[in-house]
C-alpha cells in the first residue's frame, strides 16, 4: 500500500438502489445482487479512478444506484463524514446517483470512471441518468484513496442519505488496529475516514469481501491499489456460487502501481471469463385474487421473469387437486404484471395457483390463493401498490373514501366507471382503507 498519497483515506462506494422517484425503488435487491469485481485507484490517470461491477441478478428499469465514498458508522447508523447529523463534511468525497433506463440482465459488467481533479467531478460508463453530488473536487488527485478503500452496495428510501437495504461490501485496507476484524473497524471510535465499520446486515466472506490478512499488519497480495477478480475464478453458475467466488480474496490479483484493464472488453470479463448465471425463470412478487361484480374470480400476479414461455392458471375446489382453466403468454423478461378472469362464477370456496412454464420445459408454481362467495366485490390491483392502484367492480354512482389507519380522509371518490385508478404516489408507506360499496378493503402502500 502507498502511505505517502495525499488521499490518506478509506473509500466507501455505495451502490444504492432506490425507487425511481427517489422514494420508491423499482426493485428491492437482495444481498449479493450486485458485486464489485475490479478497482483501480492508480488511474487510468492522475485525476481519474475506476471500478467495475457485475449484476448477479436481473435489475429492473428505473432502479437508482448510488456510489459513495463516505465511511459508515454502524453504531449511529449513518455516514460518518457527509456533513449531516452533526458530522464533518469531506468535500473530496460524495455520492454518484445512477438511474437505469432499461432492464439489465444478470451477468452484465459495467466499468465506471470517476474523475475529480480541480474541476467539476464527473462520472462515465453507466447507461441511464447519472448525477454526482456532495463532492466539490479541488484537488489534482482522483476520488479513490490509494491507502485502501471500502465499497458498499445498498438501497435507500431518502435519496442515498440513509441506507435501508445493504447488498454488498468491499474493502482492501489493512491496519493492525482493525485487521483482527478483517479490516473492518470494530467500533466507531475512532473512525477518521480511513476505515469503516461493516454494516450488521452484511457478512464478510458471504456478502462482503476484505483483503486484509487477519491478525497481521503486513499487506499481502492482492491488498493493493489496483485489484481485479482474476481469470480462472468461477464465472458460470448460480448467484450463490459466483458470489462465493467473488468473496474469496485468493480469487483476486493486485498490483501496487499499475492499473488493470477492467473494461467490459478486457480479458478478465469476456470470452471464457464472461459471467453466465443460472437464473431462476421467475420470482413471484405478488399473487392475489379478487371477485368482480359478476362474481367472477380475478387472479392478479406480479413477477420478475426470465425466459418464461407461458403461465397456466389452475383451479381447485379443495386446494389439493388442480385443473388448468387458461393460459397467458409471457410478455418478456423483466418485472411484469398479469391478470386472468375466471369466467365461471365463484361457488363456495375456490382455490387458484399459477404454473410458470419456461422455454426449457421447466416449471414452478405460485403460492395458492383462495376466494369465497362472500369475498369483496371491489378489487384492488396491484396490492401492495407503489404508485397507482386500479379499482375494479365498484358500483357506478357510489362514493368511495380512501382513509389512513387513523381514519383521516384522504380522497372522496365518486365512481363514474366500474374500473378506475387512484393515485397513491404521494402517500407514505403503510396501510390504507378503501371504504364504501358496503365494503372495507385494505390497501398496502409500499
Amino acid at each position: 500500500m502507498k502511505l505517502t498519497t495525499l488521499k490518506a483515506k478509506h473509500m466507501l462506494f455505495a451502490l444504492v438502489f432506490v425507487f425511481a422517484n427517489n422514494i420508491c425503488a423499482a426493485q428491492t435487491l437482495s444481498a449479493g445482487d450486485i458485486a464489485i469485481i475490479g478497482v483501480n485507484t492508480d488511474g487510468p490517470n492522475a485525476s481519474t479512478d475506476e471500478f467495475s461491477i457485475v449484476t448477479l441478478a436481473p435489475i429492473s428499469s428505473g432502479t437508482t444506484i448510488y456510489f459513495s465514498d463516505y465511511y459508515w458508522d454502524n453504531t449511529n447508523m449513518r455516514w460518518g463524514n457527509d456533513g449531516l447529523n452533526g458530522t464533518t463534511s469531506n468535500l473530496t468525497e460524495g455520492i454518484i446517483k445512477w438511474t437505469t433506463g432499461t432492464a439489465i440482465a444478470a451477468g452484465t459488467v459495467f466499468r465506471i470512471s470517476w474523475t475529480m481533479g480541480t474541476g467539476i467531478p464527473t462520472v462515465s460508463g453507466l447507461p441511464g441518468t447519472v448525477t454526482l453530488f456532495g463532492q466539490s473536487g479541488g484537488t489534482t488527485a482522483g476520488p479513490l484513496g490509494t491507502n485502501g478503500d471500502n465499497i458498499f452496495i445498498y438501497q435507500s428510501s431518502n435519496d442515498g442519505i440513509t441506507p435501508s437495504n445493504w447488498v454488498f461490501g468491499w474493502c482492501n485496507g489493512l491496519s493492525t488496529t482493525v485487521s483482527a476484524n478483517n479490516a473492518w473497524q470494530s467500533n466507531n471510535s475512532p473512525i477518521s475516514g480511513v476505515y469503516s465499520m461493516l454494516p450488521s446486515s452484511l457478512t464478510n466472506g458471504v456478502s462482503a469481501i476484505s483483503f486484509a490478512q487477519v491478525g497481521s499488519g503486513t499487506a499481502f497480495n492482492p491488498s493493493f491499489d489496483n485489484n481485479v477478480y482474476n481469470v480462472g475464478a468461477i464465472r458460470t453458475g448460480t448467484k450463490a456460487q459466483i458470489l462465493a467466488g467473488i468473496c474469496t480474496p485468493s480469487n483476486w490479483i493486485g498490483d501496487e502501481t499499475n492499473a488493470y484493464d477492467i473494461s467490459t472488453t478486457s480479458s478478465f470479463f469476456t470470452g471464457v471469463n464472461a459471467f453466465s448465471l443460472a437464473v431462476l425463470p421467475v420470482k413471484w412478487l405478488n399473487v392475489n385474487c379478487n371477485m368482480n361484480a359478476q362474481k367472477q374470480a380475478i387472479i392478479n400476479f406480479k413477477v420478475n421473469e426470465n425466459n418464461v414461455a407461458q403461465y397456466v392458471i389452475e383451479k381447485s375446489n379443495d386446494g389439493r387437486s388442480f385443473t388448468a382453466i387458461g393460459t397467458l403468454s409471457s410478455v418478456g423478461n423483466g418485472e411484469n404484471t398479469y391478470r386472468f378472469t375466471d369466467v365461471q362464477t365463484v361457488s363456495e370456496i375456490n382455490y387458484y395457483r399459477v404454473k410458470q412454464m419456461d422455454v426449457d420445459g421447466r416449471f414452478s408454481f405460485s403460492p395458492i390463493v383462495k376466494i369465497a362467495v362472500n369475498a369483496s366485490v371491489v378489487s384492488v390491483f396491484p396490492n401492495p401498490v407503489s404508485s397507482t392502484a386500479t379499482i375494479s367492480g365498484a358500483t357506478v354512482g357510489a362514493t368511495l373514501q380512501l382513509v389512513d389507519v387513523s381514519g383521516k380522509l384522504l380522497q372522496n371518490i365518486k365512481v363514474t366507471n366500474p374500473t378506475f385508478t387512484v393515485d397513491m404516489s404521494s402517500y407514505s408507506k403503510g396501510l390504507y382503507l378503501l371504504q364504501g360499496n358496503n365494503q372495507v378493503i385494505k390497501i398496502v402502500k409500499d
